[in-house]
């Protein structure tokens, strides 16, 4: 009889890292899964949490704080991660396209009420585009306003310098508090240069990715589905030789519904998803190797701004094993059974 493993705290605590890990990797490579991503590691996060609360144990603290140290996530942002995953709206899987993809402007969102916060993404107001600045004035009820930037009646009386190789955490301490200060006693700041061309090229990097991996799906579906049709035409002889036959014919005399199988028309990579699966074509597992082996092309294609690879350790390299796959989806029939991807 085999004896089941008794996980010692430290052992759960590693496992929780490791997750945590992995997940980590996926929401700063996979743009078009990066909200995902972030849910994730929150949920993840909260179960770490929770667990450590249910030890009764004297020196769970000090695993806690172990355990803390030796996340990809600095300690400050483990609230904020479980504070996103806990938010209804964000958690919404319809809303992610409208939703920024930085961890502290999920974080301002998840402090909005459930219908607010609605109300502001189907009005558009907060949309994937939005930058951090205008986030946090759009909270506050304001907008963009002259003091971003210099105007001729004022004078430039400081300036902050930040270390090089860590500036951007550094500011992203201080912020928010920092434009807060400033605001309530009405004084002018303008944001740098680097700051502004840094929030233009995520955005930039972020759709080239993201159209990229729709356009490859589409063509690959598309492929996938004229070939078979095809297939089927000639080995049950219904299309007649040496006649002209359009593609929605061969679709109807094979037995599909053309809306079934055409993508022409304005569709979201979500319904390519649900036509691929079931059709029969694949699975969800075969789905998620066709993203991850497009999203890595991608990143070849269109890589990281060099400002965010400067504060790495080490050159960040696309790994799709590390991307977070779902459960696999059982599908009962399968019209291309014979048809092999």
């Amino acid at each position: 009889m085999k004896i089941p493993t008794i996980l010692t705290p430290q052992k759960v605590f590693d496992k929780y890292k490791k997750d945590i890990e992995i997940i980590f990797r996926g929401q700063q490579d996979a743009s078009t899964i990066v909200i995902s991503a972030i849910l994730e590691i929150g949920r993840v996060c909260k179960d770490a949490r929770a667990y450590k609360n249910r030890l009764n144990l004297k020196n769970k603290d000090d695993l806690w704080g172990k355990f803390e140290k030796s996340l990809p996530i600095s300690k400050s942002s483990i609230s904020k991660y479980i504070s996103i995953y806990q938010h209804p709206v964000i958690r919404l899987k319809k809303y992610h396209r409208n939703l920024p993809s930085s961890v502290f402007s999920l974080y301002e969102l998840s402090k909005i009420k459930d219908a607010h916060l609605e109300k502001l993404l189907m009005s558009g107001k907060i949309h994937s585009d939005i930058g951090r600045t205008e986030l946090n004035l759009l909270l506050q009820g304001k907008t963009l306003s002259k003091r971003l930037t210099q105007s001729a009646n004022e004078v430039e009386v400081l300036s902050i310098r930040l270390p090089v190789n860590s500036w951007e955490d550094k500011f992203e301490d201080v912020r928010y508090e920092l434009i807060e200060f400033l605001e309530q006693r009405g004084l002018g700041y303008a944001l740098g240069n680097e700051i502004q061309k840094r929030e233009k090229l995520e955005v930039k990097q972020s759709k080239n990715v993201q159209k990229y991996v729709f356009t490859q799906l589409k063509k690959y579906f598309t492929r996938q589905i004229k070939s078979y049709i095809e297939q089927q035409g000639k080995n049950k002889n219904l299309f007649k030789r040496g006649k002209q036959i359009t593609f929605k014919r061969k679709a109807e005399l094979v037995g599909f519904h053309f809306d079934e199988v055409d993508c022409s028309s304005d569709i979201s990579d979500e319904e390519i998803k649900q036509r691929f699966l079931g059709l029969g074509i694949g699975d969800e597992n075969d789905w998620n190797n066709l993203v991850n082996k497009f999203m890595g092309d991608a990143f070849e294609k269109y890589p990281y701004p060099k400002h965010l690879l400067q504060s790495q350790t080490k050159s960040v390299k696309f790994d799709p094993s590390l991307i977070p796959i779902r459960k696999q989806q059982k599908i009962d029939k399968s019209r291309f059974k014979e048809f092999k991807v």
